[in-house]
């Protein structure tokens, strides 16, 4: 099978800006819906965000997520409601959150200075279970690929995919690097440029190339380069039509009386404040129902919108690789955006 790649430009990337911090995301996110860049593999997020002096995230909540964070540069510190002080995560260090059946935590910058830190969020092999939490320091090699986390081979820190393998390289100008092979390779430019090659014009800070069916692949630094790198195996399983797992999917709010499961193209709400409501015409006026879900739930015009799409395209060809993918982006966005709720969401 043939290598195809996609490249991602920096530029491309979709932009969130708040007082003391930017995010630049990589795929659909929030109130970003973009249903051709909806993830990579069980990589459902890849996000670059910049943070100010103390600056960040307040406390906010995840579940059956495997958040991995690299730091670039600065300290970023984590703090769960449970935890007398924070854990600092310095330059060239890995953090892992394996958010289990539920956790809050919010994550700032350190009050030395900025702090920039690249995170991705992957689809765990299991949902449930007890939150975890781990930081692992990562002696990188100059001029060589050093493995970081994984769910497959030895790694500072394991992560809950067993297709995954997060590895980062440090290359001098004029170093080719030769990426591995895998069904499915992410490589993300987080400092410094890579040279024109056969697969595309020079990328700088930012691009990203997203291989599938990589064979023996290389790249050459232009420049002092760091270099994050996401390998995946089985990736073509969302090009076959091979059905992947469909066991449900859950994204945990603190208000687990509420609880919600998309139906084809209905929405229903039990535990307090029960209905159900019936999802249709987000083309045109919306229905007397959107303005309960918009009060009652905080939801979003365009994710409602988005749910509503994937309803009707699920309810033409359930079972179908890239909405299970798709489904999962809705999931990240409804436990962002409505984090009061618990969500189920059954594929």
């Amino acid at each position: 099978m043939s290598v195809t790649v996609e490249i991602r430009r920096a530029s491309a990337r979709f932009v969130d800006k708040a007082p003391g911090r930017i995010t630049h995301h990589a795929f659909a996110f929030g109130q970003h819906y973009d249903p051709d860049h909806l993830g990579f593999g069980p990589m459902v997020c890849h996000d670059d965000h910049l943070l100010g002096s103390s600056q960040g995230f307040d406390t906010h909540r995840h579940a059956d997520l495997e958040i991995v964070s690299w730091m670039v540069s600065g300290a970023l510190e984590h703090r769960e409601p449970s935890s007398a002080e924070p854990v600092r995560v310095g330059t060239g260090t890995v953090a892992r959150l394996s958010a289990g059946a539920g956790v809050d935590h919010a994550e700032h910058s350190h009050a030395d200075g900025p702090t920039r830190f690249v995170q991705v969020w992957l689809t765990p092999d299991h949902s449930g279970g007890d939150p975890s939490y781990d930081v692992g320091a990562v002696p990188l090699v100059p001029n060589e690929l050093v493995v970081v986390a994984s769910g497959e081979v030895d790694a500072p820190v394991r992560i809950d995919s067993a297709s995954a393998t997060f590895l980062v390289a440090r290359l001098d100008a004029g170093v080719t690097l030769d990426l591995p092979d895998a069904d499915g390779v992410h490589v993300f430019v987080a400092t410094g440029a890579l040279t024109r090659s056969s697969m595309a014009e020079p990328l700088s800070q930012g691009d990203a190339f997203l291989i599938r069916d990589a064979v023996g692949v290389s790249v050459t630094a232009a420049l002092p380069t760091e270099l994050l790198v996401w390998t995946f195996a089985g990736l073509r399983d969302s090009r076959t039509g091979e059905s992947g797992s469909t066991r449900a999917l859950e994204a945990g709010g603190p208000d687990a009386g509420d609880e919600r499961e998309i139906v084809g193209t209905e929405l229903r709400l039990t535990g307090s404040g029960a209905g159900s409501f019936a999802l249709h015409d987000a083309e045109g006026a919306l229905p007397a129902d959107y303005d309960y879900l918009y009060a009652r739930l905080g939801l979003g015009r365009d994710l409602f919108e988005a749910i509503v799409i994937w309803g009707e395209s699920w309810a033409q060809a359930p079972g179908l690789p890239e909405l299970q993918t798709a489904a999962r982006v809705i999931l990240a966005r409804l436990d962002h955006e409505c984090s009061a709720f618990t969500f189920d969401l059954r594929l």
